[in-house]
């Protein structure tokens, strides 16, 4: 190939050291066309990515590879599991940059399988403040992912400099970064990993969050092993000791990161990473003030919230956390351009302070007069009845009675009645509610969630709305699997005082108690006597609330009755409360699904199919509806369980067969050891050797290997032994004597035996199996002294010494020749204790 390298980037990274690089599988480039003057260079016989010169022009450029379609340009920077380049994608004519995992993770299709699905998830994000994801897949077993190329830059450049970065600066990179992160969130996406590394700067320095979805899939990879991972800088509180994520933890990671950019300095550190998670986990973060006195207080304060250790502490919500955000880039603005703040305008205060309460007197007046004039004569007022407290703050008190209106938040001046004594949300209010809970019946569950928060606002305390609504949107974090800030806005709505008459019906009681029942406080039974006076309406919507609570206590039978129940319900008033009927159908069916996995899940571990089981699950959860989560999660630790105890049973029934082979093989040694014992008698070594080999091809172990091993080096010991005896003898006569167990002087030693010299008789010829074990060992001993052997071959021929009289049931002598040879050579202890169990000491 020949590429026209024009156009190309002309930084280098010809200095990346050795541990940054990391090798890929590309197919290499054999020739290049100067980016400057345009000369053919061959490049064919020079690695990727290395320099090259033209020695036409002199400019050092370098050589590129080719992946698929993708022309890989430059390595921008290599980690753990893979690396990125700069790339030209041949098909569209663009430059990308992409990122290539190293092909031993391609070798493992789940890795792949799950790598390539949070790839497609992310894709799915189409907004300024994120880094786009292009396309994704597998070449030559590698797989990869091509992102947008941004070329401005990173965050942890900046901070890298070790000075403080100006204020507006870094407040309008938060507000960018939240904003990315809002567009992940409303489409149930968090980062998991947000740090200065990956928030990126194309060419107008926009601010753009990379690696979204990749990061919480490497972590998860990487927790396999059991590891906390993350950034120790920069993770949240209940990342480190391993507890749920949401979104407020990508809140305090874009906090510790905000400090770190104002202050200079993380805002935990340490010497090591546990030390740095550790700081977070016991003391709270220093002020960013008391690091940066010059930060502007309403900064200040958005940065402590974020980084506060509680998550219920927090930003719920990313349209929380930009509203503040932006009202501290705007003070910020007006400091920086020398306006003064609003707190330093004290001088009229008195003035304005003045006019507002006489505006405000007027208006009272003025109302009054009016109420006056048009009330019609009233009668006097009813006897007073007792009254019922409810917890919280006291509250106006509205009648709730049938037939009587009931204040029912901000009234509106154009169309809005009155709150119905049938329905908390009147007029223009139930059709924002309808509009609002459309939004979850398309899949917009947290759109949904903070409409419901917007119409909150204004609302009278003590008003209808002001249950319902929350109710409403704890209803939907149920259904978005978001069951702490569920349990957070249930429990401050059932916490609100109210007073009310006995026996008096109230839709606010009504509220509280689903709030309670949602809560797992209390019953069904007090939920429909509650509902009971009130239309038929509210008995279906208990009803739908019924099956909630059982997906929360693992019952989707019960669930998937209500659920079905509730959505074939036949529409009334209130309007409202049949608005969840699309969902509740949606839920149904999710549930029928999960029920019909059950039923075929138990009947594989029935079968005995745990592990199958259990990756069903996790497979089903990956795609289930967050109501279903309780229910899936109590699946996956049921199969868990028992694939356990599975894995136990199969594991003793294993070593229980695999006890009897060893002792099978064991026996087979024994045995073959009892029938050399003649041949070692007759000191036939290598005769023995040979029927140990034999056997050692039907050993099934690897112990009886082991032992094999021993007892054949037990007989090369012995058969060295005899040679050194042939050696010696025949080259050095032992002056045996006529009163010797020999009968004379040895004059030679062969395969037969050993020649001693009778005088006047002649020779004979004793045979090996004729020398005593006295005799035998006298004889080496005499030889060895006369060698020459250093301390190392003494000490090798004394251990073998010792392994003879061991195999011929000298056992004493063999310790005694055991301890000389560990004496010269403390090395063989543990071999001679292999060798000859027992022999030793301890």
């Amino acid at each position: 190939y020949i590429f026209d390298c024009y156009g190309v980037a002309d930084s280098f990274r010809g200095n990346m050291s050795d541990e940054e690089t990391i090798s890929i599988l590309a197919d290499p480039v054999e020739k290049i066309a100067c980016r400057k003057c345009g000369a053919h260079l061959d490049v064919s016989r020079m690695p990727s990515f290395s320099a090259v010169v033209c020695p036409q022009c002199g400019l050092k450029q370098m050589v590129p590879a080719l992946l698929g379609q993708f022309l890989l340009l430059e390595l921008l920077g290599a980690g753990g599991m893979g690396a990125v380049y700069k790339a030209l994608d041949q098909a569209l004519g663009r430059y990308v940059a992409i990122k290539v995992m190293k092909q031993a993770m391609g070798n493992d299709p789940q890795f792949v399988e799950n790598f390539l699905r949070e790839a497609r998830a992310a894709a799915a994000i189409n907004h300024r403040n994120v880094v786009q994801i292009y396309s994704c897949g597998q070449e030559k077993g590698q797989p990869y992912i091509v992102m947008e190329l941004i070329s401005g830059g990173r965050l942890d450049e900046q901070i890298g400099k070790g000075e403080p970065l100006d204020e507006v600066h870094v407040l309008e990179i938060g507000v960018g970064v939240a904003e990315g992160l809002k567009a992940a969130n409303d489409i149930g996406l968090i980062h998991g990993d947000i740090k200065p590394a990956n928030i990126l700067f194309d060419k107008e320095h926009t601010p753009k969050v990379a690696d979204f979805g990749l990061a919480r899939f490497i972590a998860w990879q990487q927790n396999r092993g059991g590891e906390v991972w993350g950034t120790p800088y920069y993770i949240a509180p209940e990342k480190a000791r391993g507890q749920k994520e949401d979104n407020r933890s990508d809140i305090y990671s874009l906090g510790a990161t905000l400090y770190h950019a104002l202050g200079a300095k993380p805002p935990f550190d340490g010497q090591t990473a546990t030390d740095v998670v550790l700081a977070r986990l016991k003391n709270p973060a220093v002020g960013i003030r008391v690091v940066r006195p010059s930060v502007q207080p309403e900064t200040a304060d958005v940065i402590g919230r974020m980084l506060e250790a509680d998550p219920f502490m927090r930003y719920p919500t990313y349209p929380s956390l930009l509203t503040d955000l932006r009202e501290a880039l705007r003070v910020a603005k007006q400091e920086a351009g020398g306006v003064h703040r609003k707190a330093k305008k004290t001088s009229l205060a008195p003035v304005i302070g003045l006019v507002a309460g006489l505006a405000l007197l007027i208006i009272i007046l003025g109302a009054v007069v009016y109420r006056a004039i048009t009330r019609p004569e009233e009668k006097p007022p009813p006897p007073a009845v007792p009254s019922t407290m409810r917890i919280g703050t006291a509250q106006p008190e509205p009648s709730g009675k049938p037939g009587e209106p009931t204040p029912a938040g901000k009234p509106s001046a154009e169309t809005e009645p009155a709150t119905s004594v049938d329905t908390p949300f009147p007029g223009n209010l139930e059709a924002a509610v309808l509009a609002a809970v459309q939004q979850m019946t398309e899949g917009r569950i947290e759109t949904m969630r903070l409409r419901l928060q917007g119409l909150q606002e204004g609302q009278d305390p003590a008003g209808l709305p002001a249950f319902w609504l929350p109710l409403l949107d704890g209803v939907g974090a149920l259904a978005a699997g978001r069951d702490a800030e569920a349990k957070a806005t249930l429990e401050g709505m059932r916490n609100q005082l109210i007073t009310v008459a006995p026996d008096t019906p109230d839709l606010r009681v009504l509220a509280q108690l689903s709030a309670r029942f949602l809560l797992q406080e209390a019953s069904e039974e007090d939920l429909r006597k509650e509902a009971a006076p009130w239309p038929p309406a509210y008995n279906d919507l208990v009803t739908l609330f019924s099956g909630l609570a059982a997906l929360r206590g693992q019952d989707p039978n019960k669930a998937e009755t209500a659920f079905a129940a509730y959505a074939g319900a036949k529409a009334g008033d209130p309007a409202w409360v049949y608005s969840f009927q699309p969902a509740a159908r949606a839920w149904r069916e999710q549930v029928s699904g999960f029920r019909f996995q059950k039923d075929v899940a138990d009947k594989w571990l029935e079968a005995g199919q745990a592990a199958r089981v259990r990756a069903t699950w996790e497979d089903f959860l990956r795609k289930a509806n967050p109501l279903l989560y309780p229910s899936v999660d109590a699946e996956i630790a049921r199969a868990r369980d028992i694939e356990t105890r599975e894995a136990a049973v199969r594991q003793l029934e294993e070593d229980k067969v695999r006890e009897e082979k060893i002792q099978q093989d064991l026996d087979r040694l024994d045995a073959a050891r009892g029938a050399n014992v003649p041949l070692v008698a007759q000191k036939e070594y290598r005769k023995a050797l040979q029927n140990l080999q034999r056997v050692g091809s039907e050993l099934q172990t690897p112990e009886g290997q082991k032992t094999l091993v021993v007892i054949r080096e037990s007989y090369e010991r012995m058969d060295e032994l005899k040679k050194f005896l042939m050696t010696r003898i025949s080259t050095t006569p032992f002056p045996g004597g006529a009163g010797s167990e020999l009968g004379g002087d040895t004059v030679g030693a062969d395969a037969m035996g050993i020649k001693v010299a009778l005088g006047r008789h002649g020779e004979l010829v004793r045979t090996w199996e004729e020398i005593s074990l006295r005799m035998y060992v006298q004889l080496i001993t005499y030889y060895a002294g006369a060698s020459g052997l250093d301390d190392a071959e003494r000490a090798n021929l004394t251990l073998s010494v010792a392994v003879f009289c061991y195999e011929n049931g000298g056992f004493r002598v063999a310790a005694n020749y055991a301890d000389q040879a560990v004496k010269l050579d403390p090395g063989l202890k543990v071999k001679a204790r292999i060798l000859m169990p027992d022999v030793l000491p301890e």
